[in-house]
């Protein structure tokens, strides 16, 4: 048997009306040496029915008797279950152009260092209209770098950018060497929001990186989406901590820096806070986490509300 160079690992819950779409999409790939590991997680729609017709001999499936409750655990199975050199986590209700592995896979072959190839992103809505790309996103950080082509070292790339957010919006623009994934210990199943950002850091620890700018993915963004719940938002930002601490404490960064980070913290917790009112135990959790990143976080909890009432109370310039 051929061992296919591309392992495509589609994690499937609930997308039935997505699924054609999504499966097409890589099955027309100009880049054609890949085989499709199709995992449905319990869904309670028709996506069976509508995976059961697909009968190319490249799918195999792999259907949850019963929900895992986590997107990364299906990110772990279907690494485990794929004999691909690489890994392509193409989300179920996402889609690609034709030539999306084409342009990865050539990036990563020619780059044997990298440990993940990512392309710039669409966003579409439920109706496949495009909103824009994800630029948006990433400006704020550089307005000209995600512009362009470019290779980074990988420590370079979690200091500048990783260290501060996920600058790869959507898993679905990624091609991902599965031996470094596998390295890096693969997806934490602890994560429930940010565990993409936390993978890609830790893959990004031990190899480099590639960017292609031309928008290849079309990262589908639910318009029924709703408000963020307090539990929810005491989960994320608790779990932005988690990752920050973790790459403060694996790279090489100074006082300023950590100082900057552990303030941009305890903006985004105030503001969860104000906003949400997370509860009280993720509260104190996230202190914790501050507490390890920066020891007097408790003086800089109280400078940064004060330094804004400042701002606000401070008297308007006089004209002449």
């Amino acid at each position: 048997m051929t061992i296919p160079r591309v392992s495509v690992i589609v994690p499937n819950y609930n997308h039935a009306r997505f699924l054609p779409r999504r499966i097409e999409s890589i099955l027309n790939q100009t880049y054609q040496n890949f085989e499709i590991v199709l995992l449905d997680d319990a869904s309670t729609d028709n996506s069976r029915e509508v995976i059961e017709t697909f009968k190319d001999p490249r799918i195999r499936t792999c259907f949850n008797d019963k929900n895992s409750g986590s997107t990364f655990r299906q990110w772990n199975r279907g690494v485990r279950e794929a004999r691909g050199e690489y890994v392509w986590l193409a989300e179920s209700d996402d889609y690609a152009d034709p030539q999306l592995l084409e342009e990865l896979v050539t990036r990563l072959e020619a780059h044997p260092g990298a440990g993940i190839a990512y392309c710039q992103s669409w966003q579409v809505d439920e109706n496949d209209r495009k909103l824009g790309t994800m630029l948006w996103w990433t400006n704020r950080f550089h307005s000209e770098r995600w512009q362009s082509d470019y290779v980074e070292h990988g420590l370079t790339e979690c200091r500048r950018y990783f260290l501060h957010t996920c600058v790869i919006p959507n898993a679905s623009a990624t091609v991902i060497r599965r031996s470094c994934y596998l390295q890096a210990g693969g997806a934490d199943e602890t994560y429930r929001m940010v565990g993409d950002w936390c993978t890609y850091a830790r893959i990004l620890l031990i190899s480099d990186v590639v960017y292609c700018h031309r928008p290849l993915n079309y990262f589908r963004c639910h318009s029924h989406s709703v408000r963020t719940s307090s539990t929810k938002s005491g989960v994320h930002v608790e779990e932005v901590c988690r990752v920050v601490d973790e790459l403060l404490g694996r790279l090489d960064v100074l006082p300023a820096e950590r100082r900057e980070a552990c303030d941009r913290l305890i903006g985004l917790w105030l503001t969860a806070l104000l906003r949400d009112r997370i509860p009280l135990d993720r509260s104190l959790n996230v202190y914790r986490h501050l507490r390890k990143i920066q020891p007097d976080v408790h003086w800089r909890i109280f400078a940064k509300p004060l330094s804004a009432l400042r701002k606000r109370l401070s008297p308007m310039p006089a004209f002449n």
